[in-house]
């Protein structure tokens, strides 16, 4: 099985009248697609390379989706 990696969605800014109420559930049903968290407009998910695509596929134009990098300490 492929290593799953760790990413971020969020409405894009001026979409938000396009997403359903429901996409939370819509991305959860994703075969590869583990979710972390959830908020109205933002959630975090794991993902295999395959189902990353597909959600881009899916959600891609209403949503920003990027691979979250790992925080450093200041100091």
């Amino acid at each position: 099985m492929s290593e799953q990696k760790h990413y971020l969605i969020a409405v894009r800014h001026g979409a938000e009248g396009n997403v359903p109420p429901n996409w939370h559930q819509q991305l959860s049903q994703i075969t590869g697609v583990s979710l972390l968290g959830v908020s109205p407009g933002r959630a975090q998910f794991l993902a295999t390379p395959d189902a990353a695509e597909k959600v881009r596929a899916i959600f891609g134009n209403d949503y920003e989706i990027e691979e979250a990098t790992p925080r450093q300490p200041l100091s």
